[in-house]
């Protein structure tokens, strides 16, 4: 295992971060970034195989992944078996949101992108791991978990914000999933002479 790519699914706003594990047991951030979808329609938002519903964005957005994925192995020339896939498994908690989030079937919606991403990256010959939310972050607010990725990987400089400044909280997930994986799992240390480049896409 050469790589890490961490993903935090979402059938709107996905975040992804790839990292390169050195022989000397350090790590680079080489590139994080996101996969955008526009809202589905109103009347598609129900559970539905309807052309023009999430399962479209769903479909999108994965199809963008396997894309990114395809053109960081022909520019890094690694083979399926040398990546790690670590992909963000949702919880649910007892506050209002969590409760309000799993009555509305998004936390349904969000396990299909999670199985989805899963599916293709094991048929590609990826080991892949599921990373639940509790595991690598717990209850710390994520305004925590952004100053560890900063402190540690150099990462936010070139990251995109929103148009009130607000760092893309799926792209810092996906980096905060690598991070917990490499420096608290692999015992790998942080190796970042530069701020790691950010991409952001729409499909």
């Amino acid at each position: 295992m050469s790589y890490v790519l961490s993903i935090d699914p979402a059938g709107r706003h996905m975040g992804w971060a790839f990292f390169e594990l050195l022989p000397t047991r350090r790590a680079h951030l080489v590139v994080s970034g996101g996969i955008d979808t526009p809202p589905a329609p109103k009347a598609n938002l129900e559970l539905s195989m309807g052309s023009n519903g999430w399962v479209q964005n769903v479909d999108s957005v994965v199809n963008e992944l396997g894309r990114i994925y395809a053109q960081l192995q022909a520019e890094y020339k690694f083979s399926d078996s040398e990546v790690l896939v670590l992909v963000e498994l949702p919880d649910v908690y007892g506050s209002a949101t969590g409760q309000a989030a799993s009555n509305s079937g998004a936390i349904i919606k969000l396990m299909a992108v999670v199985f989805a991403v899963r599916t293709i990256f094991v048929a590609w010959g990826c080991k892949c791991l599921l990373y639940p939310v509790r595991v690598w972050k717990g209850t710390l607010p994520k305004e925590i978990t952004q100053k560890r990725i900063v402190k540690y990987w150099r990462w936010g400089e070139n990251a995109h914000r929103s148009t009130r400044g607000n760092i893309n909280h799926n792209e810092a997930d996906a980096v905060g999933i690598g991070d917990y994986h490499i420096r608290q799992v692999l015992g790998y240390t942080a190796h970042q002479s530069q701020s790691p480049v950010s991409l952001r896409t729409r499909v």
